[in-house]
């Protein structure tokens, strides 16, 4: 019969020479992130199979290849009044008026009728921002609206609402 008798300085031992075994092991294996084989630990991106538009199956190198989506940025603003939409930057068909639009009920100004400016969600413009300058005026209340924003002092004093638009593609 073989008796075993470790201590607890005999435990610390083992696990010590065990984590350094791991360690050499990984080393040997992967060598160091930037120069070791492999360099990318998991799969890489010829190895991912994903579905194209159209439904075929490619690998995930070649959907990225073949298929870039581009980033579409518009931006615009309107002056006090309704007026027209003054576009900065980008497609002006990225924008639609929001006059006399009723703010949602549960704003601060729920249920006034207010003017403002839109994305074009039918053409696939989405709203990033919006904001407002009121010169001579104490404070501008600026109301999220459906896709864009809207403003219930905007025809009565001199008011600037800006906006900004992005489409991916």
């Amino acid at each position: 019969m073989v008796i075993v008798d470790l201590k607890k300085r005999d435990l610390w031992i083992l696990t010590a020479l065990i984590f350094f075994l791991i360690g050499v092991g990984l080393v040997i294996g992967f060598g160091d992130y930037k120069t070791g084989n492999p360099k990318v630990i998991g799969h890489s991106s010829d190895e991912i199979m994903v579905l194209d538009g159209s439904g075929a199956e490619i690998t995930l190198q070649a959907y990225i290849n073949n298929i870039k989506p581009g980033l579409e940025y518009a931006q615009a603003f309107r002056k006090s009044g309704p007026g027209p939409i003054i576009t900065v930057s980008g497609s002006s068909s990225a924008f639609v008026t929001l006059d006399n639009k009723a703010a949602y009920s549960g704003s601060m100004v729920g249920g006034t009728k207010a003017d403002g400016i839109g994305c074009n969600g039918a053409l696939g413009w989405k709203v990033t921002g919006c904001w407002v300058t009121a010169s001579g005026t104490s404070s501008e209340d600026l109301i999220p609206y459906n896709n864009g924003c809207i403003t219930k002092k905007y025809d009565t004093e001199n008011v600037e609402m800006s906006i900004v638009c992005i489409k991916i593609s």
